[in-house]
């Protein structure tokens, strides 16, 4: 038993020892209640004081896989532009893509250009003037047409009109194909929708005008206006044929992606032409000679006397040798001599005869 007492005596001197080391070796141990903390009173909390510590940065290598949203969801501010007075003449030249049940089609696209024409003013409103060229960029196996272009405007708009290869102009209207409400169209059917023909392809065997075609409209503007912005760009493709892509006459949309400023082309005037005056003629006067007297003995300056040329003569012509003519009494015996020499002969066959 006193052996049990002992080691229970022993074990707790040991104890009470090491308390005191550890009080006078760390003082605050004892300020926050013998570090059980349950300490009472008003004490101050410890300054926790953390050691210098290296971290090291793990940076964990990941793939992104980037997605491409349906062209319908482009952002309206990225095919947008504005116009005031000082951007007259200016060519805005605005990029679209293509799709078909929501879903881009690659490689059919287009593109417009817009040339600002300037601001009238009419009967209190503005009237807002542009031409554009539009191009059906469309390419590889597919054929399209594109049949309508719209957009909207920031200021109100009370009217439109167009000409050229579109003939209608439709306010408050629509392209479907999940790309909304749009504030005018330009087209030859009788909504955005578009129509049957018309329009620019990229195949003659495409009703309308084959690639391009320009038009021009006018925007009549509530108020006075000197600025306009024009935005949410959209053209509605028709008569689309692939066989790669299995489309068989589909239609579609293309949303404006985005737009660029177009340098217009320069005209370069040649200079007129100029007159070159030929310099007069200079008068060369000839050394004067080396000798006083030339060595046939002409003077300097004198011309040499040449001797009289005479008139050739026409050669005499030949006399003429005179022809003998016989005698008049030749002449009558001989013809005497030739009588009788006929009469003889024809004595001579009558006496032969006989």
């Amino acid at each position: 038993m006193f052996k049990n007492l002992s080691f229970a005596i022993l074990t707790l001197c040991s104890g009470v020892a090491s308390l005191g080391l550890l009080l006078a070796a760390d003082p605050a141990f004892a300020r926050n209640g013998n570090g059980n903390g349950n300490g009472n009173g008003a004490s101050t909390p410890p300054t926790q004081t953390t050691p210098p510590t290296t971290s090291t940065q793990t940076t964990t290598s990941t793939t992104s896989t980037q997605t491409t949203a349906p062209t319908q969801s482009a952002t309206p501010a990225t095919s947008s532009f504005a116009v005031g007075l000082a951007d007259l003449g200016k060519i805005f030249r605005v990029n679209f893509d293509g799709n078909v049940a929501t879903e881009t089609v690659n490689g059919m696209s287009s593109f417009a250009d817009f040339t600002f024409k300037g601001f009238t003013s009419q009967g209190g409103n503005t009237i807002a003037t542009f031409d554009v060229l539009l191009d059906n960029t469309t390419g590889g196996d597919i054929f399209s047409r594109v049949s309508a272009l719209g957009f909207n405007t920031s200021a109100t708009l009370t009217g439109a009109s167009t000409s050229g290869l579109f003939s209608n102009a439709h306010l408050d209207g629509a392209f479907p194909n999940q790309f909304g409400n749009i504030g005018v169209c330009f087209t030859n059917g009788n909504a955005c929708q578009g129509g049957t023909s018309g329009g620019v392809n990229n195949s003659t065997s495409l009703p309308g005008t084959f690639d391009k075609g320009t038009f021009s409209f006018s925007l009549a503007l509530s108020g006075n206006v000197d600025t306009l912005s024009l935005s949410n760009f959209g053209v509605r493709y028709q008569s689309i044929d692939s066989k790669s892509l299995g489309f068989n006459g589909e239609s579609g949309t293309g949303r404006g992606t985005s737009v660029t400023t177009v340098t217009p082309p320069t005209t370069v005037t040649p200079p007129p032409p100029t007159t070159v005056t030929p310099p007069p003629p200079t008068t060369v006067t000839p050394p004067p000679p080396l000798f006083d007297k030339p060595i046939d003995g002409t003077p300097p300056g004198d011309q040499p006397t040449m001797p009289p040329v005479s008139p050739p003569t026409s050669p005499k012509p030949p006399t003429p040798k005179p022809t003998k003519v016989p005698e008049p009494g030749t002449i009558a015996a001989l013809a005497l001599v030739s009588a009788i020499a006929l009469k003889y002969r024809k004595q001579q066959e009558a006496d032969a005869e006989a």
